[in-house]
């Protein structure tokens, strides 16, 4: 089940892919992008990356929990990393890339406390074949 939120110049989609209830939050793997226009939001890929990681540390703190973050390899022009928050088992990759000018914020999610070698090459997968058409 997807879940679509936004317009032309901002939006969101959610992709269940155990087909479970996205917008409920009840779901086990997600799949989200996040879209900004470039002309209307012309952020930049380092500054944003530094706001979202913020934003999760004040939310860890708030739960009085950890945010663990990772780095992953990354290609040029893109950022890629992994982020949880202990106590919540659930851990995302996450790739931030530019495209003709418009950003892109993708996310896996998967509920549980780590992944696996493999299941982390396969969501690495995916998040390499979100490209804009």
């Amino acid at each position: 089940q997807a879940y679509f939120n936004g317009d032309k110049n901002k939006w969101i989609i959610e992709y269940g892919l155990n087909g479970e209830d996205v917008k409920s939050y009840k779901w086990t793997k997600l799949v989200t992008v996040n879209y900004f226009n470039g002309q209307t939001y012309n952020f930049n890929l380092n500054n944003y990356y530094d706001e979202f990681i913020a934003s999760m540390k004040k939310h860890a703190s708030e739960l009085n929990e950890t945010l663990t973050v990772s780095p992953l390899e990354s290609q040029t022009g893109e950022i890629w990393f992994e982020w949880s928050i202990s106590g919540r088992n659930e851990v995302e990759l996450c790739r931030l890339f530019k495209q003709n000018g418009d950003m892109f914020f993708v996310h896996y999610a998967q509920k549980s406390a780590y992944l696996t070698p493999d299941e982390k090459n396969k969501a690495i997968e995916i998040l390499k074949s979100v490209k804009a058409e």
